[in-house]
């Protein structure tokens, strides 16, 4: 986990030596968050045991994907249609130096790659935002496009009791005449049922020993400024706060190995 995090300070560090101010600031005001550290380092431990050389990200928080291909993989940065793909990842992966480093936008239920293209495959946070039986098929075209060997990595999150979210608003949070799916909460069942049936894989299922995150995300979401004012330290936290087997589930994480 300290590697994770010193890493994302390093990045700020050195964007703001090569003069891109706002970058730099972004990650040193916000290194790594809360619900990211364990599962950026169970995956960066996925990483180093496929000896993956050739990473895809489907959609997810791109600090691994700049972590990896630091550590020299090959890694092509995906999402559906976040506009910061261009404008902040592709051009912090130049300023850092990066030159094996690629993004693009595509559909995790139809990725354009060939059979076995990448060692790795992950998607953390990303599946459950998928209507329908989109998660399962974004499993299955991971799936496809790693070699033998190979694995896909997601992580999606785990409660008590499972539901779908639907909103008023698009996911740029622009208002919409009826209510959208958002996203699904899993509990364990769903997660054998939607994710794991007929798949080898391993869980790890994550969560806090004190609640500390409906106060940063859930019904009881403190003002804005105070919410800022915790970033800096929400690795910290997490590091005493968040992982496998605690009492209140927040994510489960899985690792598909490809036979």
């Amino acid at each position: 986990m300290v590697r994770i995090y010193l890493f994302a300070l390093g990045c700020g560090l050195r964007c703001l030596l090569q003069g891109s101010l706002i970058q730099g600031l972004k990650f040193l005001i916000a290194p790594v968050g809360y619900w990211r550290l364990v599962p950026f380092t169970l995956l960066e431990r996925e990483f180093r045991a496929c000896g993956a050389r050739r990473v895809l990200d489907v959609g997810s928080p791109k600090l691994m994907s700049l972590r990896f291909a630091a550590l020299g993989a090959q890694v092509v940065a995906t999402d559906l249609d976040d506009e910061a793909v261009r404008r902040r990842w592709m051009p912090t992966a130049k300023t850092l130096g990066l030159t094996r480093y690629s993004a693009g936008y595509v559909d995790a239920r139809q990725l354009p790659y060939a059979d076995g293209s990448f060692d790795l495959a992950y998607s953390i946070s990303v599946i459950e935002h998928i209507p329908d039986h989109g998660d399962s098929v974004a499993i299955e075209e991971m799936l496809r496009v790693v070699r033998p060997g190979g694995r896909a990595v997601v992580e999606v999150p785990l409660r008590e009791k499972g539901r779908e979210i639907f909103r008023n608003t698009d996911s740029k949070g622009a208002p919409v005449a009826e209510p959208m799916f958002y996203e699904r909460w899993y509990d364990e069942p769903m997660v054998s049922e939607r994710l794991s049936a007929s798949r080898r894989c391993s869980k790890v299922a994550l969560g806090e020993t004190l609640a500390f995150d409906p106060w940063i995300s859930g019904e009881r979401r403190i003002p804005k400024v105070l919410r800022a004012m915790l970033w800096p330290v929400e690795p910290l936290v997490a590091m005493l706060n968040f992982g496998p087997n605690r009492a209140r589930p927040l994510s489960m994480f899985l690792v598909f190995e490809k036979r």
